[in-house]
């Protein structure tokens, strides 16, 4: 799983933890790397590489989560991206999205094949219940409040 961001600060590392300690809190062998600590983005290993076997040695893990570097600031090898069953792109919610980040944004869509999942950071309880409905916690007040930014008037 390629962990991939425009910017700096878009949640990359928050994201990745949390999707690791799940794996193995549900007794998958999965590994976190990220550049702030196990490579460099400055290291040809990781430039030139044509897979993860190129900078990092597998142990065994049956899923192997890399953190890259934000895609505005350095190069992230287009075999790792090609290679991957998931590239997981983040943004941040609150961020006004800008020209450069549409042109950076088509050009890791190329690299990727159109291989993409976006996940929306830092967005707010009500954007969220939008797209999935009530979340918890569930109280009287805050169903009448959801209801009303729904429009959702009928009785039931």
């Amino acid at each position: 799983i390629n962990i991939l961001s425009i910017e700096n600060g878009e949640g990359k590392s928050f994201i990745a933890e949390n999707l690791y300690d799940s794996f193995i809190q549900k007794g998958i062998k999965a590994k976190y790397i990220s550049f702030h600590k196990d490579f460099s983005q400055d290291d040809s290993k990781y430039l030139l590489a044509n897979s993860i076997n190129d900078f990092y040695s597998n142990n065994d893990e049956q899923i192997i989560i890399i953190e890259h570097p934000a895609f505005k600031n350095a190069a992230i090898p287009v075999n790792i991206t090609n290679s991957s069953s998931v590239n997981l792109f983040i943004g941040d919610a609150n961020r006004v999205w800008k020209d450069t980040d549409q042109i950076f944004f088509e050009r890791l869509l190329k690299q990727c094949n159109n291989n993409i999942l976006i996940y929306l950071n830092k967005t707010s309880i009500e954007a969220t219940e939008g797209f999935t409905g009530l979340l918890p916690p569930y109280n009287f007040f805050r169903k009448l409040i959801y209801k009303i930014i729904q429009m959702d008037f009928k009785t039931k």
